[in-house]
Order: structure tokens, then C-alpha cells, then sequence
């Protein structure tokens, strides 16, 4: 995995530490898979292919790179 970012190394490593101590706590409380689902699943929706039309980026290519407007 590489995590990257801007600024001081030390402020950044010490970030990626407290995700990493936060895993930890949350394995260690739920040490084993859970058998149902903690609360209700939304329900099942629908989304028309149209919109997807629509909205879809518009993508440009440039000597092999894709740029997405």
C-alpha cells in the first residue's frame, strides 16, 4: 500500500498510525464475524440507463492519458 500526501511526514505518518490503532479497535471489539447485519438494509431502489447517459463524463484522450471533464 502507498499512502501519500502534502506537508510534514511526521504529521502524516502519525495520521496513518491512528487509522491503523482505530482498525485495531474495532477488530478487537468484533474479534469475529458477525452472523446478521447490525440494522435494516435500505431497501432496493431502480435508476434509469438514461441518467446514466446523461451524466456520464465526457472523457478527452491525449497521447494515451484519459482526462475526465
Amino acid at each position: 500500500m502507498h499512502i501519500g500526501g502534502h506537508g510534514d511526514a511526521t504529521k502524516l505518518a502519525q495520521g496513518v498510525r491512528r487509522v491503523y490503532d482505530r482498525i485495531a479497535e474495532v477488530r478487537s471489539a468484533h474479534a469475529g464475524p458477525e452472523s446478521v447485519f447490525p440494522s435494516l438494509i435500505a431497501n432496493p431502489g431502480s435508476i434509469s440507463s438514461e441518467l446514466l447517459e446523461v451524466n456520464r463524463p465526457v472523457c478527452q484522450a491525449v497521447e494515451g492519458i484519459k482526462f475526465t471533464q
